[in-house]
């Protein structure tokens, strides 16, 4: 009789794992940005890519400036934009002082990390912060609904 209700349990016990588990699965995690300054671009793109992995979606309702706007990358469905959020894009830079070659190839990987459309409407990164708004971006990422 004990050996029977252990085993009951065992199998409660596994089909309770797997239907959560799997409701966990299909459920993607949306992660909303109010206020976002930036940081280290190498870390940005390794959450972003962790985002790309596990589906989790970003909605940026708020302002999105410099390593920020590298999820803009995500895609289709996983990221959107607010029609009022502030999206601001600038050359990257360092605490520490890098060779211009060193500050060139960050330059690179974070406007490789950008939709065509995000390229055309910045047009090049400078050193200032150039900023749209999410309306102008949305024809190329989604409006947040």
């Amino acid at each position: 009789m004990a050996h029977r209700i252990q085993l009951i349990l065992a199998i409660a016990l596994m089909l309770w794992v797997v239907i959560f588990g799997m409701a966990r699965c299909v459920k993607a995690e949306t992660v909303t940005i109010i206020t976002d300054g930036g940081g280290d671009l190498i870390a940005y793109i390794a959450r972003a890519n962790q985002y790309r992995k596990d589906g989790t979606k970003v909605a940026i309702i708020g302002s999105c400036a410099s390593a920020c706007t590298v999820f803009l990358g995500l895609p289709q469905g996983q990221v959107c934009v607010d029609r009022q959020a502030w999206i601001g894009f600038h050359q990257t830079s360092s605490v520490k002082p890098q060779p211009e070659a060193v500050r060139a190839s960050y330059d690179d990987l974070l406007w490789q990390q950008y939709p065509d459309e995000i390229k055309r409407a910045v047009g090049r990164l400078t050193p200032n912060l150039t900023w749209l708004r999410g309306r102008e971006i949305i024809p190329a990422i989604p409006q947040c609904r």
